[in-house]
């Protein structure tokens, strides 16, 4: 989104295929023309101040702590101190702009403090310079408080965590001294990544539905943002969730799944088919009237799920990448292709 909206004031350069670690950050700086004007980075938990020592940001986003990437004995406040290594390559007077409604933001806020950044906020919250104040999911518009300025944007990207998103990319671009108006342009024709929400009208086995791809990865935060914006849809069909494992929650994982149950009733999601043991508390506590199908394979989600399937509905493809849902997504879209 970030590499979208910088397109209108020079030439952009960003990751590639995810090479988010030490060496691949290192692949992708090596790659990347010296004369280039912006250069947006992803740069993964793990080493991650090796990696901010060799990417020296002049700018960092943090979107969000939440449970993920944790193994029997981490927290997330540890993830939050592992994650605020990335101002370690940056020099005082940088920009560290920060989700103020994200868990644990008291140790982020410290760390970039204690490196001599300057903080700007995005989020819900009254403290924010860059604040949601609603977002139109049926219109796909964002108003938003900037600066104290009421500010109204269409953006094509749909759900409320994408219109957060929204705002720290705009805060990004301030950062840098970069009039708005050209990057509110570029926000309302950016469309998500494959598996990341981009969104797909498939017709398989003579059934004609949408389908949201979010099948890359997920985590408690990033599913609960999913089911919000399956639930935000309105239409003539059912709402279908199909969901893979959540990976890297260490000793509480069975918990963070079952956790999810009332979000799907909160959200108005009519059918859930899930697949994986950890879903077992999960699949008790749902109702009845809910539940598609608890499979054991992927590949028998995939039978289940296909003879369920009905005209008009919109679906919703979650998991983490471990458990291989972004298969079945690449399955039926090529089953269109050919």
């Amino acid at each position: 989104m970030l590499s979208h909206a910088l397109e209108p004031y020079g030439s952009v350069a960003q990751s590639a295929h995810n090479a988010n670690l030490p060496h691949g950050v290192a692949w992708n700086l090596a790659s990347i023309p010296p004369d280039t004007d912006h250069v947006v980075l992803e740069v993964a938990v793990g080493r991650m101040g090796q990696s901010a020592r060799m990417a020296r940001a002049d700018i960092a986003i943090f979107t969000n702590i939440a449970p993920a990437h944790l193994n029997e004995t981490t927290t997330p406040r540890d993830i939050a101190t592992t994650k605020s290594a990335i101002f370690q390559g940056m020099a005082p007077g940088g920009v560290a702009i920060l989700n103020r409604d994200m868990q644990e933001w008291d140790v982020v806020h410290a760390a970039a403090r204690k490196h001599g950044l300057k903080i700007v906020h995005y989020g819900t919250t009254g403290h924010c310079e860059y604040r949601l104040l609603d977002y139109d999911a049926q219109h796909r518009r964002v108003h938003a408080s900037i600066g104290g300025r009421a500010v109204t944007y269409a953006f094509k990207a749909a759900g409320k965590h994408m219109a957060l998103n929204s705002l720290a990319t705009l805060a990004a671009i301030a950062a840098l001294g970069h009039p708005l108006e050209p990057a509110l342009q570029q926000l309302a024709d950016f469309v998500p990544l494959p598996g990341r929400g981009e969104e797909h009208r498939l017709t398989v086995g003579g059934c004609t539905f949408d389908l949201i791809d979010d099948a890359y990865n997920a985590n408690p935060a990033s599913m609960a943002a999913a089911f919000a914006n399956l639930g935000s849809r309105a239409g003539q069909g059912r709402r279908i969730a199909v969901l893979g494992e959540m990976a890297e929650l260490g000793a509480e994982a069975r918990r963070f799944h079952t956790e999810l149950a009332p979000l799907i009733e909160a959200n108005g999601i009519d059918r859930v088919h899930v697949f994986g043991a950890l879903y077992e508390d999960f699949w008790t506590s749902l109702p009845n009237a809910r539940k598609g199908c608890h499979a054991a394979s992927l590949a028998e989600i995939k039978q289940v799920f296909l003879a369920d399937l009905r005209d008009g509905d919109m679906v919703l493809m979650k998991g983490s990448n471990s458990t291989r849902l972004h298969t079945l997504v690449a399955d039926m879209k090529d089953s269109c292709r050919n």
